[in-house]
């Protein structure tokens, strides 16, 4: 069984008139895997590993908010840390760009409250996105004295730019792993280890 979902952040070209607002995911809320479809599950109409499926992404866009200082510390002495200094919130950015990700569902192995699920991460790359903001970030600064500017004039210099990163960054990085979810209060979520290990493969990318 393989199954390819997708988690969409906000509208990025947007980014630089205010701190980024998050979106809703498409797809699954975390109402859809409470208590309903857990009797759904006791009636048998719905299976642990369609439960499952429907959880992922919730669960991963969790961590991703979730983690600000992993962020934070990823992004350090980058270009994109740089742009805190210039009224835009780095760390709400990434969180965004990281949540333009894909993924593809393997096999899912379910033993009681505990299941193993294949998956692979199709996500976007920090380093990239450092990459092309800090050359033109660069540029930016030794143009104009922009430490002299309004921070309304400074954003709007640099939307056009984080928006071009953005889409300047055209290969993304994959990776397969096998993640670990347990059952919870009638929740299937991603374990401490798992959640580690989504984070430690999209701050690395």
């Amino acid at each position: 069984m393989k199954k390819t979902s997708r988690i969409a952040g906000c509208a990025l070209a947007a980014i630089a008139l205010a701190a980024l607002p998050f979106c809703a995911l498409t797809g699954c809320t975390e109402g859809e895997i409470e208590a309903g479809a857990v009797l759904d599950l006791i009636a048998g109409e719905v299976t642990a590993e369609e439960l499952i499926q429907k959880s992922i992404a919730q669960e991963i866009q969790n961590v991703i908010l979730e983690d600000e200082t992993g962020i934070a510390n990823a992004i350090a002495n980058t270009s994109l840390s740089e742009l805190s200094e210039y009224g835009i919130d780095s760390v709400e950015l990434l969180q965004d760009y990281l949540s333009e990700l894909n993924y593809d569902i393997g096999d899912i192995a379910v033993n009681g409250d505990t299941a193993t699920v294949e998956l692979t991460l199709n996500y976007n790359s920090i380093q990239a996105l450092a990459s092309e903001v800090g050359v033109d970030l660069a540029e930016v600064i030794a143009n104009f004295d922009i430490d002299q500017l309004p921070i309304k004039e400074i954003k709007s210099l640099l939307s056009p730019i984080i928006s071009a990163a953005i889409s300047a960054v055209s290969d993304g990085a994959s990776q397969s792993m096998l993640l670990d979810f347990e059952l919870v209060d009638g929740k299937w979520q991603l374990t401490d280890q798992a959640k580690r290990e989504i984070m430690s493969t999209l701050l690395q990318g």
